[in-house]
């Protein structure tokens, strides 16, 4: 059964798929025929006669029926049918008298148009009893034919009607034609009698099971009305169509895995009493709707404005906001309805109920206060946050059903972001480069959603090969027939010895890789990568890290700390190649046209020397000219010189978690600092250039190196693996912040470096703990290890280049510009490591206590 209903699931998904395309293509045409205000008459419209009808629905007598394990008695299929005709007789008569008094009132077409939408009403009813033996049966194909000819009917009729300038009654009485034929069809599909005895004894016994299920109908109705009756009568018809044209649209994906989710709930019913399966089950569901939902997601994410203004025109702009506001939701319920189809399933049809209810209860609470304040945005902000209301059922379905949202999806979530950000970047990118012309922006748009799609399937397949392969193959194989269903790879914890010591992770010389990049794209100016400067703190966060651990190292190996060794080593890797740097441009400079950055450079060379570069920056009114980047070095010298000592006393005192107290409290301190004093004076080089506004990010990777080394490795293995996604989403929601943020965004400095530090230190002790992770392995890449390896001198090297290679050509066009500053800061580096770094690095290992062993290299 399982084979089939997945097979069942891609025939109506393929037909919910085409259903789309032609929706895609109606709205298209429909949203220059059509006015916002007509879309807004037909949600009032709709909300008045189904929303009305909801009060009873279907009792909930699909569910009843199809969630039995075994195939249900005549009786009861006969019974529910006469409690549906009885639901439609009273919808029926309901309708007329509303007709009767519209028509009399003098609004003929508008008593039509309501007349139209009472048969469809009635046509839905009258459908539900042939369509639950349909999914009984598995009949998945004859529904997705049934359907496929009602929707293909609908479109052709609402295309018709409105180029016929009927207006909002154009789909009204598609939405008629499209039920009567669909009704007729699976009656005479689902064809055959039941028993008309010896019904009554199962009335009770079904509403007793689908009376949680109405009733979570009716909340979900009512919920539903908010928008056609608040944002109607507060804001008006036209913000009313806006909001409903955007809702619409967003639904289009959500109708496909409800398509496709028809068949999971017959599939789990027959296996409810396995809880093994049926978990197993489920959380397949789960990613396979995940995997198909969030791509068209990534789609509207990726440029939603110029997609509206493209293709749908720029009198739907109004909207977009809405549109990606809207979004979350068809996330969450990708997410969420295979297991609302599982607890249904087990019997358990009060937990849609409650979920119900409280998306009732806040949004015409909450969310009426937030739209009447905000307007539509507010609604749209206010629904963003309604999905936190899935979080319950999330964890009711982990200790429940065992099975683990998180475990499912965090690969794909963190692919959604990536994709997004990686697509946004690229349109801006080609947006900037091809013009306004409209074949171009098409063509901005289309690169950015393939670039978008690219990064979504890449990092998925590379995150979660495995599984992800075994999950598509039991799809593909089920859809053609296969009976083998591959299994998940199983996790395998391991044993591991006592006490985590740092050894060399080539990831972590690869992190310091992408730092470094980000660092140059920033300094280049690169289109919409300004927030590359977020790369320092990374540096910063991995140098309080490496310090602090070797640190602890030595002592807990020989039993105390050199911290003349310390010093030695630290000025034997670091000053050399410094030095050299500072001399050898220098001698440049000196030949160098007379100008700012020829004066403001050679002012500024003692400074960078001495280490002291980041409060000259603070306190002139002037630029550092090629030796400004040296503020970063700056700060970590100062850290050398204070951290170091006071390791020291809190270790020989036996104090290692009052050393971790303290650093939490003082790095907490200089957050708090740096966000006062951009408040107070929004002075950039005060809260971006001193020791005591950035302190933070080197505390909290000496804090995590304290965490890290007093924990049991096999304790800390575990949790590495648990939490081996963590690179995965702090990378994407890095990439969000590096697209946006700026040095003089004030947000960044208040609530940004804080969220990217964290982000960081918890990166950097999942690569450091757990070997093994896909992450782990990428970032431990060779190319990006060899770029770690060159950061130290591509960061001393790449200003210098810069700003002299574009001083030297400023007319130069800007790819070639970037190409030559790329390729010379490379070679400089090269030649320093080679040169320079590699002989002092051999003298500096002479240094390390005899007891220790080489580890990660800290510079």
């Amino acid at each position: 059964m399982a084979t089939r209903s997945v097979r069942g699931a891609a025939l109506l998904g393929a037909r919910q798929l085409a259903s789309m395309v032609l929706s895609a293509i109606s709205a298209i045409v429909l949203a220059r025929w059509l006015e916002p205000s007509d879309y807004g008459m037909f949600a009032t419209l709709n909300m008045i006669v189904f929303g009305a009808a909801t009060i009873l629905g279907d009792l909930g007598l699909t569910v009843a029926l199809v969630r039995q394990p075994v195939e249900p008695p005549p009786g009861e299929w006969a019974a529910a049918k006469r409690l549906l005709g009885a639901v439609s007789v009273i919808s029926g008569i309901a309708g007329a008298v509303a007709v009767s008094i519209v028509a009399r009132s003098g609004r003929l077409e508008l008593a039509l148009w309501i007349a139209a939408l009472v048969v469809a009403l009635v046509a839905r009813f009258s459908r539900a009893v042939p369509s639950a033996r349909l999914q009984r049966r598995g009949s998945f194909a004859a529904l997705a034919v049934i359907e496929s000819v009602e929707s293909f009917l609908y479109f052709a009729t609402v295309l018709c009607l409105a180029r016929a300038g009927f207006g909002a009654g154009a789909l009204a009485l598609a939405v008629g034609v499209k039920e009567v034929v669909g009704a007729g069809a699976q009656w005479w599909a689902a064809r055959g009698g039941e028993p008309t005895r010896g019904v009554s004894a199962h009335y009770r016994r079904l509403i007793r099971v689908g009376a949680p299920v109405q009733a979570s109908g009716l909340a979900v109705a009512l919920t539903d009305v908010f928008q056609p009756l608040f944002i109607g009568s507060v804001l008006g018809l036209a913000a009313l169509g806006q909001s409903t044209w955007a809702y619409n649209l967003v639904l289009m994906p959500i109708l496909l895995v409800g398509a496709m989710d028809r068949v999971v709930l017959p599939g789990l019913a027959r296996v409810q009493e396995d809880r093994t399966l049926l978990a197993l089950l489920t959380a397949r569901a789960v990613r396979i709707n995940v995997l198909v939902v969030f791509p068209v997601v990534l789609a509207v994410l990726v440029a939603p404005g110029e997609m509206v203004s493209l293709v749908f025109s720029d009198k739907w702009l109004p909207g977009a906001d809405l549109l990606v506001l809207f979004v979350p939701a068809v996330a969450t319920t990708a997410v969420s309805a295979p297991l609302l189809h599982a607890f249904n399933a087990a019997g358990r049809t009060r937990v849609a109920m409650w979920l119900s209810l409280t998306w009732l209860v806040s949004t015409w609470t909450l969310g009426a206060w937030v739209t009447s304040t905000w307007g539509l945005v507010g609604f749209g902000a206010f629904y963003v946050a309604l999905q936190l209301s899935y979080v319950p059922l999330w964890m009711l379905a982990a200790r429940d059903l065992g099975v683990r949202v998180w475990s499912e999806t965090y690969d794909a979530v963190a692919a959604l972001l990536l994709g997004a950000s990686v697509g946004s970047l690229v349109g801006g990118w080609l947006g900037t480069a091809l013009g306004d012309e409209q074949a171009d922006r098409w063509f901005a748009l289309v690169g950015a959603v393939v670039a978008g799609e690219l990064v979504f399937c890449s990092v998925v397949w590379l995150v979660e090969n495995q599984r992800t392969r075994a999950d598509l193959t039991f799809l593909l194989r089920s859809i053609t027939g296969g009976r083998r269903w591959p299994l998940r790879p199983a996790l395998d914890d391991g044993q591991h010895s006592r006490g985590w010591r740092l050894s060399y992770v080539p990831a972590l010389d690869g992190l310091r890789g992408l730092a470094v990049l980000a660092v140059m794209f920033h300094h280049a100016n690169f289109p919409f990568l300004q927030g590359g400067f977020l790369g320092v703190d990374v540096f910063f966060v991995l140098s309080g890290f490496l310090i602090t651990a070797l640190l602890v190292g030595e002592y807990d190996r020989v039993g105390r700390i050199d911290l003349k060794r310390f010093y030695a080593r630290r000025a034997l890797r670091l000053m050399p190649a410094l030095v050299v740097m500072v001399a050898l441009v220098c001698a440049v400079l000196w030949f160098w046209p007379s100008g700012t950055l020829r004066s403001d450079s050679l002012s500024s060379a003692g400074w960078s020397l001495a280490y002291l570069s980041n409060y000259l920056a603070v306190l002139v009114d002037r630029g550092l000219g090629v030796f400004g980047h040296t503020w970063s070095l700056a700060i970590e010298e100062q850290f050398y010189l204070l951290w170091p000592p006071v390791l020291v006393w809190f270790l020989t005192r036996g104090r290692a978690r009052a050393a971790m107290w303290s650093l939490a409290i003082v790095s907490g301190a200089v957050a708090l600092v740096r966000a006062i004093t951009w408040l107070a004076t929004h002075d950039v080089d005060q809260v971006y250039f001193a020791f005591h506004t950035r302190a933070d990010a080197l505390l909290v990777g000496c804090l995590t190196a304290l965490i890290t080394t007093r924990i049991r490795q096999d304790a800390l293995a575990r949790w590495a693996h648990r939490w081996r996604h963590v690179p995965l989403l702090v990378g994407a929601g890095l990439t969000s912040i590096a697209a946006f943020a700026s040095t003089s965004s004030g947000w960044v400095y208040v609530a940004g470096l804080p969220v990217v530090i964290l982000g960081c230190a918890l990166v950097i002790a999942q690569l450091a703990s757990d070997s093994g992770s896909a992450v782990t392995q990428l970032l431990g890449h060779r190319l990006l290890v060899w770029v770690g390896s060159l950061s130290y001198g591509l960061y001393l090297w790449h200003v210098p280049v810069f700003e002299l290679v574009k001083d030297a050509a400023p007319q130069l066009a800007y790819r070639y510009l970037v190409l030559i500053q790329f390729a010379l800061s490379l070679a400089a580096a090269v030649l320093s490591h080679r040169c320079v770094e590699r002989y002092f690095m051999a003298v500096k290992s002479r240094l390390v206590p005899s007891a220790q062993q080489p580890t990660q290299r800290s510079g």
